[in-house]
């Protein structure tokens, strides 16, 4: 089931998977430049129809999502869980290693956290670590320091053509529809992922328990005292 939240990836990665040979099934998947009057983010409550969907038809091994401009890609198990970011790069990681899109090294933003280190550990891929933005990620498929690179909010790019570079520095060149294609070659080798319960079981005992989520934050003055030496109201009940 894929919900393009009417943004520009509707009419392209459904027509790539159906020419694969998936039966597809869309949620509003027509292009509004309003967006159906919400935010085309992919995360929270933008995904709560596409889980009830998937978990309502047994016929559903796996729902996707695309923000509006469908360079960042959202995914449901078979249980009707959305993965989190990281958990969707460890398994890109996994899957470029074991194709050989992957070798020596790879680059992760320091945010990233641990879970797709060890996966990388597994395969026995070396991590550098990068400074927040894919600024710095960038630089690191360029200068042939890393093969690969990700960050914590679903950003991922290869070196060979996931970067260039001009007399300003580092830039990304980001294709969405790449990378949810090589995600999906991935669960058609190992179909059992789709499920919530065996793609628990498999990071279990391959790699351990890991645990992590993403706060987001609509501004700092939130946490920040507020003028006069009084403390904001956000701060006063603890926020942080």
């Amino acid at each position: 089931v894929y919900d393009a939240l009417h943004g520009v990836g509707a009419g392209v990665l459904d027509v790539g998977l159906i020419r694969a040979g998936a039966r597809v099934e869309t949620l509003r998947a027509s292009v509004d430049p309003s967006f159906g009057g919400v935010e085309p983010d992919p995360v929270g409550a933008q995904l709560d129809a596409l889980c009830r969907h998937v978990r309502r038809d047994a016929r559903a091994g796996l729902g996707l999502a695309t923000d509006g401009d469908a360079d960042r890609l959202a995914v449901i198990d078979a249980g009707g869980r959305a993965l989190s970011d990281c958990e969707l790069l460890a398994l890109l990681v996994d899957n470029c290693e074991r194709t050989g899109r992957a070798h020596e090294a790879i680059a992760l933003s320091d945010a990233t956290g641990s879970f797709v280190a060890r996966v990388a550990a597994l395969h026995g891929l070396a991590v550098l670590r990068c400074g927040a933005g894919f600024r710095s990620l960038s630089a690191a498929l360029t200068e042939g320091r890393a093969s690969l690179a990700g960050d914590e909010s679903g950003g991922f790019a290869l070196a060979r053509f996931g970067a260039f570079q001009t007399e300003r520095g580092n830039h990304r060149v980001w294709f969405g529809g790449w990378r949810d294609m090589d995600f999906l070659e991935f669960i058609g080798q190992e179909p059992l992922w789709c499920s919530g319960v065996s793609f628990g079981r498999k990071r279990e005992q391959r790699i351990g328990i890991a645990v992590g989520d993403r706060l987001g934050v609509r501004r700092a003055e939130q946490f920040l005292p507020a003028s006069g030496g009084e403390r904001g109201a956000e701060d006063e009940h603890g926020a942080a």
